[in-house]
């Protein structure tokens, strides 16, 4: 199983040569998909080709659109020790977060039918934590 590396580059200095960055890390045995943000992507736009090239990926900088692929939460991302933490601390501090049997059931990568979002539950939480009737 290949090794995946996302490099996350902004619009400072270094992202001028991310492309270094992306080879060392390929030559460390990395598979690299690359992510930058809007401002970091404008630097490189007359040479983003070189970068998709380079990875062999798509570069993203912006939120996928419903139509592309992976779109909305899945059972493989959600299984990033990072996230429980994330939805724990968020819970803590009075965040309704629609996850579990409660909420937003997550799905099999590339199985969801994001038409299936259990908005009524959405908007019941919503009530509940505003402190009206649901």
């Amino acid at each position: 199983m290949a090794r995946v590396l996302y490099l996350i580059a902004c619009a400072a200095g270094p992202t001028q040569y991310v492309d270094d960055g992306v080879r060392a890390a390929q030559a460390d045995g990395w598979d690299v998909c690359l992510l930058l943000t809007p401002s970091a992507a404008t630097w490189w736009e007359p040479q983003m080709q070189e970068l998709v090239d380079l990875t062999g990926h798509p570069v993203r900088s912006r939120y996928k659109l419903p139509w592309e692929k992976d779109a909305f939460f899945n059972q493989a991302q959600g299984a990033q020790p990072a996230v429980a933490r994330s939805i724990l601390a968020l819970r803590e501090q009075g965040v309704l977060v629609l996850d579990g049997p409660d909420g937003y059931e997550s799905h099999p990568p590339k199985q969801g039918d994001p038409k299936a979002f259990p908005w009524v539950r959405a908007l019941t939480g919503v009530r509940r934590l505003a402190g009206l009737r649901p």
